[in-house]
Formats: structure tokens, sequence, C-alpha cells
């Protein structure tokens, strides 16, 4: 019975950003999920600390763009290289 339940759940997800007892601010992902078995409805809600993988998704998207600028300036050379 409970897994027919979670086939027919319906799921949600938002994060947000709170300010822990320290005064450091941390991004949480909230995941509701609206489980439906025979006899009533059910919300099981979880949270999860994703700061550290938000940190990693901002360095990567800066060493992105670092590279992306290092390519065009690489192109740039060729380019004036090979008109001198």
């Amino acid at each position: 019975m409970l897994d027919s339940a979670f086939q027919r759940a319906y799921r949600k997800a938002v994060d947000f950003d709170l300010t822990d007892a320290g005064g450091e601010t941390r991004t949480i992902l909230i995941s509701e999920t609206l489980i439906v078995p025979e006899d009533n409805s059910k919300v099981m809600l979880t949270g999860v600390d994703i700061t550290n993988r938000k940190i990693a998704e901002r360095r990567a998207a800066v060493q992105n763009e670092q590279l992306i600028q290092a390519d065009k300036l690489a192109s740039l050379g060729v380019l004036v290289s090979g008109v001198a």
C-alpha cells in the first residue's frame, strides 16, 4: 500500500536562505511530498542544507566565465599574430 502511495506522490522543492544562530547565512532546500494513500493525505517535509553545493556552483560559474575570457584572449592573440 505504501509503495503505491509513493508512486502517486506529488513532490515540490524550494530553496531559501536563512541566518543561523552564529550569523552565517545558510541555503536550505525544503522538499514537500504529498502522499495520497487510500484513507487520507499526508505531507512529508524534508530539509537539507545545500550551502556548500551552492558555493561550489557559484565557483564553477566564475571559473567557467574566466575560461571563456581566456579563450577569447587566446583567439584574439592568434588573430593579431596572423595580421602581423
